[in-house]
């Protein structure tokens, strides 16, 4: 449970652990997205997440300085359910309606146990509108699962304009959004930011065994998802996305 900085000669030059930070109490398997906010060609953020349904994003002015560190909270997302996070959050600058924002997304579901066939697993997109160089402003919060806009249905599109509006008024005071996967439905691969859409896959066991195989049969889905709404995408012919209605759409 923790997070370590390593130079080419093997030193330990920084870390940051659950013995100096109580609330960093889970294993962390996922590997760190690293970024250069300010594009000065050196890295001075990290976001992480880990095996509680936690995300964690790390400042940094030096990298090779320990003093130089500030880790935040970014996220609690458990929510009375199990949440892992094996794989690194994909990390994408957005500008929407003039509001900028950094998109920390990622999926959740346990590697260790791939055919648990009752686990309740979720996309998750976390918007930090914290985009400058530095630790967020000193009234951040850290982001809780009640927070997020539930687009799992796809009401924001909606063929209805009075639903649609109200599921984009509800999406624009949320933090961000999630969309519930099926039951035992998991995310086993890191999910993709490119222009503006969410590409993912996702593993779901059944108890299925077709005559003569040595096991059951497995359903592996690609999702395609609007970065900012979660709305469901399909590719056109010519390579375009366009959005659709149905939410069970998202997926192939």
């Amino acid at each position: 449970n923790g997070l370590f900085v390593v130079d080419v000669e093997g030193r330990l030059v920084a870390s940051v652990t659950g013995s100096t930070l109580s609330t960093m109490q889970y294993a962390i398997l996922a590997d760190p997205t690293v970024i250069d906010s300010d594009a000065d060609g050196l890295a001075d953020r990290l976001y992480v997440g880990d095996l509680g349904g936690q995300v964690w994003r790390v400042d940094f002015g030096d990298m090779r300085s320990q003093a130089s560190y500030r880790t935040t909270p970014l996220a609690t997302l458990a929510n009375g359910s199990h949440q892992p996070f094996f794989y690194a959050p994909s990390v994408a600058y957005n500008r929407v309606g003039g509001e900028t924002f950094l998109s920390v997304s990622l999926g959740s579901g346990d590697r260790t146990d791939p055919m648990d066939g009752g686990s309740d697993n979720a996309f998750f997109m976390l918007r930090d509108v914290d985009v400058e160089r530095g630790e967020p402003d000193p009234g951040f919060t850290t982001i809780g699962a009640a927070e997020l806009f539930d687009t799992t249905d796809n009401a924001i599109g909606s063929n209805d304009g009075t639903v649609a509006g109200a599921a984009a008024d509800d999406l624009a005071d949320a933090r961000g959004w999630r969309i519930d996967l099926g039951a035992g439905e998991k995310s086993l691969s890191r999910v993709v930011s490119f222009e503006g859409k969410l590409l993912a896959t996702t593993f779901e066991p059944t108890d299925v065994i077709a005559p003569g195989a040595c096991a059951a049969e497995q359903i592996g889905r690609f999702y395609l998802m609007d970065i900012a709404t979660g709305r469901p995408l399909q590719f056109a012919a010519d390579g375009s996305a366009t959005a659709v209605a149905d939410a069970t759409d998202r997926s192939r």
